[in-house]
């Protein structure tokens, strides 16, 4: 009699996968999107016709996401943001940023940018002296004021600095006696 014991070959293993892996072949198994973190114990024959234990400790990583909301004023830029720099002349939009997280995962930011314009306002006004003191937009120009381009800094309510910029005349009023 020649007798051989054919042994079971088990095997231990540790897989790192991202969500977007999947489906994901391991050996002979496929495992479909949506598969959790956990131990998988599979038992199969080998080659010798004994059964054998394949265990699997599989750790499934989600892709970071993250929204975020951003509101700059046009003259603040350049500016860095999530490590890019928005230069001179950027618009306002939805920026994509896509980067690998610790276990290689995407990691994907959306970035809603609003990009303010400070206001620029010229304006000239021809008043009477007789009609001081004088208010004009948030300012009350007082008695006494004379002509001259009064400029005004101001901040918009998106918060961005403003110039405006008055160009008054003041003159004389006369009067009739009959």
């Amino acid at each position: 009699l020649n007798l051989v014991v054919n042994e079971a070959t088990d095997s231990e293993e540790t897989l790192d996968l991202c969500e977007s892996e999947f489906p994901y072949a391991w050996r002979d198994t496929i495992f479909q999107a949506g598969t959790q973190s956990g131990d998988y114990e599979l038992i199969r024959l080998n080659a010798s016709g004994c059964e054998s234990t394949a265990q699997l400790h599989l750790n499934v990583h989600s892709a970071d996401y993250q929204e975020l909301s951003q509101s700059v004023c046009s003259n603040d830029l350049p500016l860095a943001i999530l490590d890019t720099t928005f230069e001179e002349g950027t618009t306002s939009g939805v920026y994509r940023f896509v980067k690998q997280n610790i276990y290689g995962c995407d990691s994907i930011t959306v970035l809603n940018l609003t990009v303010n314009q400070p206001n620029s306002i010229e304006e000239t006004v021809n008043i009477c002296r007789s009609e001081l003191p004088y208010d004009w937009r948030d300012t009350t120009f007082q008695v006494g004021t004379r002509d001259g381009v009064y400029t005004l800094h101001r901040t918009t309510q998106a918060g961005c600095d403003s110039v405006l910029v008055l160009n008054l005349f003041v003159h004389e009023s006369f009067g009739s006696t009959e």
